[in-house]
């Protein structure tokens, strides 16, 4: 009755009725929310008394058969599409299933102000609030109980198919059917007799494609009436899509969806389909066929990654300008080339939701950018903006001005933007107002933020400043002040593995880009070649030189901001600010402080490449971050000191990664009590390092450190998540604790640890990764890891590993080794009797697998070239894999 805005007499009947009808009900919370909901739509008095008298209310399958009764007809069809997908299926939003509802032509609008594209997710909506969707850890599940009922109610049209051996009804509208190997033609061609089949989900777990590109098209031939099609198969499927868009039947497809294929080419035939209006493709794609821009009824294109996420790397179409219908549009290319102009948007005004634009430094002049027209795409509510790094700073801030968006944007990200210059439409408040993501990246030119931005943002609640050089923040007292003075830690530790080469690469890239803007006398003249060296080429082992010439470098910097910077330049932001995430820019102790003083809102902060922060504010300024939950510094080299970081009352996660100047405290005292996550990379820590009044503590994690060598827990109960690696100086692991669970535990290059007593402590871990066969002998003991499902070699630098005594982890599922130096396994497995998942990724030296068990469900190889070869059908070791239903080998 929460909210429920009526008479107040009303109201006092209707809560005695709601009474009786609780009354009535049985113990079903499901049925509970169904009625609920019903009742709160029509709070009429009528209507709750007539619900009262029904017989239904005793039984949960009566209500949510009433519940389906109230649905209109529309919706009714939309719900019982659902019926075909298996159960565990589940749905990042309500997108995907609406496109469905739509080429399947169930919404239809006789009201001009409501489109359809909007009904259709008025309908998910609803389905969510009667409980027929749950929100499950972010994505959306079908409740088995309204599934239940959606087949009984459908089984005329819609089918799943698994069962072959069972009769399948002609009039099927809407199919579903799974298929391995065994007996496909067969299996495909039973299907043919669907005549009337409009929608085909095909999920295919198979690795051999010939017969595939045999026996569709036969199949396909068949179906005149088909609308949806999606094809789930890891494979590459150009030859067959070739077949399907020359197949004159199918050129009424409304709906095809390849997202999990390994397809990298959509073939040219693909053109033909001129009713297609929605094409989903997967990440492994690289080029689009010339004449795409010939589905004029195409109103998506998405892209997805191997997570299923939405990505927006689209490879660039000629002539876009032609889809008039087109929605979703997740990126624009522009181009030199003609039918690659920033124009063609102009005619794009339905574009939904988020739009990146590219390469605009291939713009000519301003006008082409004015006929993009983006303020009357009103629909849009994110926009990317981005230059390629060589950008001329006249014409950027010409062109930026005319690509003035929409008023109503949500989402702004402007990437290497060369210009002095704000837009003057990013300066009116009557913009900024609307604006809750802003994002700055590679704009090597600009030197503050807006003026006023703190006023001018009042919305905003994630702002992310990355990589602009020129912006300084220095408060008025550091000048004529050298905030950064003093001997920088010795980093003769560092170079024994623990830095991560790429990484490195990165940061000399971005270091390189800020020197030469805070160099106007070009005194790091040859220190900068050999730093551009090394963002070019990598670090070498013993990199001395480079150090020397990032310091001196630095200490230019330093000198720079400090000593000739004119004015200060304050980081006043936004006070309802969620999160802050400042990234390879200069921002000095004191501007930090000034930034954070009094954000009582923010709930993220992330620091990464800020070279020039010595120490976090201290615990005056922290204690006002009453929201924050999350700190992550990374590649701040030259912080000293954590402040007032215990201050931080609602820390939860927080994260040191490649701090080389900083020491850690060896107990708990620098820590929040609050803290569950904790994870520190390629940092320094003292040789003995005490967590155990951290009660709250869930996670662990401790990577690349070589001074520390004991580490005590004390009682840590709520422990679930332990990762030690590459801590080699480890010798020691202390806890009061009795033999427990936990979740995880990673004993990965830990040569120097005492494995018994660990091994000991949580005997019933779930999932473990470990890198050497010693640990692994320990687990084969009888009184050792009873309970343990996941096993994962990792980082195992040894040439030979036996599990040869493994008749005691018998309860392992899932085997996996990565990125090992292994040439020899043993010669079977036999003993991993319930093993059902087996994986080698990057073990490049693995050339012969070892004897599977004959229920293992599913093998993947990654990265392993001889292996992948020879577990081809024609190789040496197919014979080992080929009864496993599930073989990805990439």
């Amino acid at each position: 009755m929460d909210g429920l805005k009526v008479d107040p007499l009303l109201m006092n009947d209707l809560c005695k009725i709601g009474d009786d009808i609780a009354e009535k009900m049985i113990k079903s919370p499901l049925a509970a929310k169904v009625v609920g909901n019903q009742l709160r739509k029509c709070p009429q008095k009528s209507f709750w008394t007539e619900t009262l008298k029904k017989d239904i209310l005793s039984s949960t399958r009566e209500v949510l058969l009433w519940s389906y009764q109230h649905f209109d007809v529309q919706l009714q069809r939309c719900f019982l599409f659902c019926s075909i997908f298996p159960k565990g299926t589940w749905f990042a939003d309500g997108n995907q299933l609406v496109e469905y509802w739509l080429a399947l032509d169930f919404i239809r609008s006789s009201n001009s102000n409501r489109n359809v594209d909007n009904i259709g997710i008025e309908y998910f909506n609803v389905m969510v609030a009667n409980s027929i969707f749950e929100l499950v850890d972010g994505k959306y599940y079908m409740h088995d109980l309204f599934r239940d009922l959606a087949e009984n109610l459908s089984s005329g049209d819609c089918l799943r198919i698994t069962n072959f051996q069972e009769e399948i009804p002609s009039t099927i509208l809407y199919a579903y059917i799974e298929v391995d190997n065994k007996n496909l033609k067969k299996k495909l061609l039973s299907i043919c007799k669907l005549k009337n089949l409009r929608a085909l989900i095909l999920a295919m777990e198979l690795n051999i494609i010939e017969d595939l590109n045999e026996v569709l098209p036969v199949v396909f031939t068949k179906f005149k009436n088909l609308r949806v099609l999606q094809i789930w198969t890891f494979l590459s499927l150009k030859d067959l899509l070739s077949v399907v868009g020359d197949l004159r039947n199918l050129r009424y497809l409304t709906y095809l969806n390849i997202k999990s294929s390994l397809i990298e080419e959509l073939p040219d035939s693909m053109s033909k389909l001129y009713h297609l209006q929605f094409l989903i493709l997967p990440s492994s794609i690289k080029s689009l066929p010339p004449k795409l821009s010939n589905l004029t009824k195409l109103r998506s294109i998405a892209k997805y990654d191997k997570s299923y996420n939405l990505v927006h790397s689209l490879p660039p179409v000629p002539y876009l300008g032609k889809l008039t219908s087109l929605q979703c549009l997740s990126e624009f290319h522009v181009r030199k080339e003609k039918g690659y102009e920033l124009w063609q948007l102009g005619s794009l005004r339905e574009i939904d939701g988020s739009l990146r634009i590219v390469n605009l430094n291939n713009v000519r002049q301003k006008d082409e950018a004015t006929g993009a027209r983006l303020f009357e795409k009103s629909k849009l509510k994110g926009l990317e903006l981005a230059w390629a790094e060589s950008s001329e700073n006249d014409l950027d801030l010409e062109v930026i001005e005319a690509l003035q968006p929409p008023a109503d944007l949500e989402n702004l990200s402007i990437e290497g933007y060369g210009g002095l210059r704000y837009p003057s439409w990013l300066l009116e408040g009557s913009f900024l107002k609307n604006i809750t993501y802003l994002k700055f990246d590679n704009c090597s030119a600009l030197a503050d933020l807006p003026q006023n931005f703190h006023q001018l943002s009042p919305n905003l609640t994630e702002l992310r400043v990355s990589t602009c050089p020129c912006l300084i923040f220095v408060c008025e007292n550091e000048l004529q002040l050298n905030g950064n003075e003093g001997t920088m830690r010795e980093y003769s530790w560092v170079y024994d593995g623990m830095h991560n080469e790429l990484e490195l690469k990165n940061v000399f890239h971005h270091e390189v880009q800020s020197f030469k803007q805070m160099d106007p006398e070009q005194n790091c003249g040859e220190n900068l070649k050999i730093i551009e060296r090394a963002a070019e080429d990598g670090v070498p082992e013993f990199p001395t030189d480079v150090w020397s010439a990032w310091w001196q470098c630095h200490q230019q910097r330093i000198n720079f901001i400090f000593r000739f910077k004119i004015k200060t330049n304050q980081l006043i932001l936004p006070s309802k600010l969620y999160v802050l995430f400042l990234s390879f820019c200069s921002v000095s102790d004191g501007a930090l402080s000034v930034c954070l003083r009094g954000m009582a809102t923010l709930k993220e902060l992330h620091l990464e490449g800020i070279m020039t922060i010595t120490t976090l504010p201290c615990v005056e300024v922290l204690k006002d971050l009453q929201s924050l939950r999350v700190l992550m510094i990374k590649n701040c080299w030259c912080l000293r000191s954590l402040g007032g970081l215990h201050a931080l009352s609602k820390l939860e996660k927080f994260i040191l990664d490649t701090c080389w100047n900083l020491k850690m405290k060896s107990d708990h005292s620098e820590l929040p009590l609050t803290l569950q996550s904790f994870i520190i990379d390629k940092c320094e820590v003292s040789q003995a390092l005490f967590l155990d009044n951290l009660q709250s503590l869930e996670h662990i994690e401790i990577k690349n450190s070589k001074s520390l060598m004991d580490l005590s827990f004390g009682h840590l109960s709520s422990l679930k998540l332990l990762y030690l690696i590459n801590c080699r100086g480890l010798h020691h692991i202390q806890s009061l604790l009795p033999p427990s669970y936990i979740d995880a535990l990673s004993l990965v290059q830990l040569p120097n640890l005492d494995v018994k007593s660990v091994l000991k402590t949580w005997k019933g871990c779930r999932r473990l990764y470990i890198s050497s066969s010693a640990i692994l002998n320990e687990l084969q003991l009888p009184e050792n890891f009873d309970a343990i499902q996941t096993l994962i070699i990792e980082s195992c630098d040894e040439d030979t590993i036996s599990f040869e005594k493994s008749d005691h982890l018998r309860s392992i599922k899932t085997l996996a080794f990565l990125i090992c130096e292994l040439k020899h396994l043993s010669s079977t497995l036999s003993n991993f009797s319930n093993l059902e998942n087996i994986q080698f990724t990057k073990c490049s030296k693995i050339s012969k697998l070892p004897e599977l068990p004959k229920l293992i469900q599913q093998i993947i190889i990654k990265d392993c070239p001889e292996l992948k070869e020879k577990c081809q059908p024609n190789g040496s070791e197919w014979h080992k894999i080929q009864h496993i239903p599930r073989r990805f080998i990439e």
